[in-house]
């Protein structure tokens, strides 16, 4: 039961806190998980006080019979070390683990990530309790992986003294010198270049100026450190207890421009874990997609299969909220979308109801009065059919040919007050408008990390890539040269490893690529559009425009109806054998769609075969050496109509498909088309 793409079964189940119910509930549970199809829970990442009620005095007999019940039952467990919800003794005994905030404030115990990731005494207890789960429960029948605490990254910034001793070792592990320091950050501008890395403060809001961009990067760069290190050190506390631990956590996912979704580079902090994982709540009704760029970037993080820990199911009790409610079929849309996009396990959070606490308003499997209901029924489908295509689902995976560049690093700087970000969400929204483009033209599209294995693509998006150096910007050449596609966005390239900003706004390799300069540019007011033309037709772009001069590009469209008409804003270099496509301002998503479709004929990368679908059918596809697998999702509460060419097996609803398919409003296929 191994949650990984060469799983014998999909991993199905919900987030189950034992610890909450009755021990004689426990028993009929798991039946009804059971009887739903499901073969796995997640427990314990809340339960650091009963499984340590006292420093040392480990109490594990109730997690035992739980487990005991479980493997009676054939349910699986993802056991979870606590690490970030430490019990009210520890803090007793070292008030210092909670963390100072960005005004100075220590945080009073009552919530959960409020800890110092960087204090040793957390450290130490969290990682003391993980080995002896593991040593304890690393050979239990029931136990199938190990899932590290919850949500590492959604933590506060902290101030504390610890952080600022630790922040100090840091720099000067990436600094060689604090003179190298101040060069980097440009601290000669208003005169406050520093003498000694401990005068250096942690970018606080006790700060009266913006935040120097140098100063600002550093200091984001070193927050994710410090959760890559806690979480490379829990990772280790449970291989000394249980070697061959199957080790993951759940990715915050970078759906929203908040603070606790962009604290970490997941890229990093995967590298010492063996799955990757996430959550997932998109709304339901027609948004139901807008947040599915999510799924991709867990896909990206260890390039591969992963699980959802946290998939949303029943609405949550928040008056007035949309797409809050599903209609029924929408819980099994939403099942088949995770799978459709790469996930081997699904895990709904969460089982049951619990009315008192945090989280109350959640919604749940059972129904408020703890008993069967609308949603379980649904869930109990989609396990049904997942044991059916299990075997079809396990040895495929996501295979694309088009790649949009993701750099967590970009977003810190893109979206943090530092004076020069322009709106919060510009690069997420670009990213989700590129990514949306591409996959409502029926391909597949990956995200991938500038440092990753992208040279495999045949056409690569860069979306405000702003930090370039030498090195990325000669791999991007030479996957030009190869024969790969490129299409770059503004202001990529316009900054160097530090934020500074590289002369002529470019990095120089990078603009031998472009073939154009980027020294001159306009920014768009908020509301306001330029217009250009592309194809034959006029197109709006916004926020801002790069005014380039040509010198071995030619231009395939130009701005209109503004001072600088005539100067160009689609551009075309070839280099070897390939060609980079560049666009000199952010255009509305009607032209991305224009755009890619001719792109995609003109590098000879069709769309998904054998089927001919409606615009609110979403279309996508899972293979392998063995079997094609073309995904099948209504979107709307209409009867939508498929074409499809030759015969194919539904593996979903077990019926043989030839011609015309019917999907129901909501429904699904999932087509075998064998080698094919």
């Amino acid at each position: 039961m191994e949650p990984s793409t060469t799983a014998e079964r999909v991993t199905y189940g919900a987030a189950y806190y034992p610890e909450q119910r009755a021990q004689e509930e426990w028993a009929q549970d798991l039946g009804l998980m059971a009887r739903a199809g499901m073969n796995a829970v997640r427990i314990a990442e809340f339960s650091w006080s009963r499984l340590e009620p006292r420093s040392g005095d480990y109490d594990f007999h109730w997690l035992e019979q739980f487990l005991d019940l479980a493997a009676e039952a054939g349910i699986g467990v993802v056991l979870s070390p606590p690490m970030r919800t430490a019990p009210a003794w520890l803090v007793s005994e070292e008030p210092e683990i909670m963390a100072v905030d960005s005004d100075g404030t220590r945080l009073a115990y009552g919530a959960r990530y409020t800890f110092c990731v960087n204090h040793p005494r957390l450290r130490r207890a969290g990682c003391a309790l993980a080995t002896w789960l593991a040593r304890q429960f690393g050979s239990h029948p029931a136990v199938a992986a190990w899932h590290l605490d919850n949500e590492y990254g959604a933590d506060v910034d902290c101030h504390c003294e610890v952080c600022r001793e630790t922040w100090t070792a840091w720099l000067t592990v990436q600094y060689a010198s604090v003179g190298q320091l101040n060069e980097a950050w440009g601290t000669v501008f208003w005169g406050l270049e520093f003498s000694a890395f401990e005068q250096i403060p942690t970018p606080s809001r006790t700060l009266k100026e913006r935040r120097n961009p140098g100063h600002w990067l550093a200091w984001r760069r070193f927050r994710s450190a410090s959760t890559v290190g806690t979480v490379a050190e829990h990772a280790q506390a449970v291989r000394a207890g249980h070697p061959d631990a199957v080790i993951t956590t759940n990715a915050q996912p970078p759906n929203h421009s908040r603070d606790f979704n962009n604290a970490t580079d997941y890229y990093e902090l995967y590298k010492d874990l063996d799955v990757a994982g996430t959550n997932y709540y998109p709304p339901y009704g027609d948004e139901w997609r807008r947040l599915e760029v999510a799924l991709a970037a867990c896909r990206s993080y260890k390039d591969d299969g992963f699980e959802i820990f946290e998939l949303r199911n029943g609405p949550h009790a928040i008056p007035g909220r949309s797409g809050n409610s599903p209609q029924p079929g929408e819980v099994e849309r939403l099942a088949v979308h995770a799978l459709s996009h790469g996930a081997n396990g699904l895990y709904f959070f969460r089982w049951n109801f619990f009315g008192r606490g945090f989280e109350q308003y959640q919604g749940s499997v059972l129904t408020a009065a703890d008993r069967p209901g609308r949603i379980y029924d649904e869930v109990s489908r989609v396990g049904q059919r997942l044991g059916i295509t299990a075997s079809s689902l396990t040895d495929t995976r996501v295979i694309s040919h088009v790649a949009v560049m993701y750099d967590p690093q970009a977003r810190w700087l893109a979206e943090y007050e530092i004076g020069e970000r322009g709106p919060a969400s510009m690069y997420l929204d670009t990213v989700r408008a590129l990514f949306s483009s591409i996959r409502n033209l029926r391909r597949n599209v990956d995200l991938v990390p500038p440092h990753g294995a992208w040279q495999r693509y045949q056409v690569l998006v860069l979306p405000m890539m702003m930090l370039m150096d030498e090195d990325l910007a000669q791999r991007l050449t030479r996957f030009v040269q190869d024969g790969g596609t490129i299409v770059c966005l503004p202001l990529t390239g316009v900054r160097d490893l530090e934020a500074g900003i590289h002369h002529g706004r470019i990095q120089t390799t990078m603009e031998l690529l472009l073939g154009s300069t980027r020294d001159e540019y306009v920014t768009i007011p908020h509301g306001e559009v330029v217009l250009f033309r592309w194809a034959g037709r006029t197109y709006r772009g916004r926020h801002y425009a790069d005014l380039p001069q040509l010198e071995r590009a030619t231009a395939a469209g130009d701005f209109e109806g503004a001072w600088f008409a005539g100067t160009p804003c689609v551009m075309e270099n070839h280099v070897g054998g390939g060609r980079v496509m560049a666009i000199a301002t952010f255009p509305d998503p009607d032209f991305y769609a224009s755009f890619f479709e001719r792109l995609f004929e003109d590098v000879a990368l069709p769309p998904i075969r054998g089927v001919e679908a409606p615009p609110l059918v979403d279309v996508a596809e899972r293979r392998s050496d063995r079997r094609r697998l073309v995904f099948l999702i209504n979107g709307s509460s209409d009867v939508q109509t498929v074409h499809v060419s030759g015969d194919a097996e539904d593996v979903w609803n077990a019926a043989h498909v030839n011609g015309v398919l019917e999907l129901v409003p909501f429904g699904v296929a999932v087509l075998d088309f064998g080698r094919a």
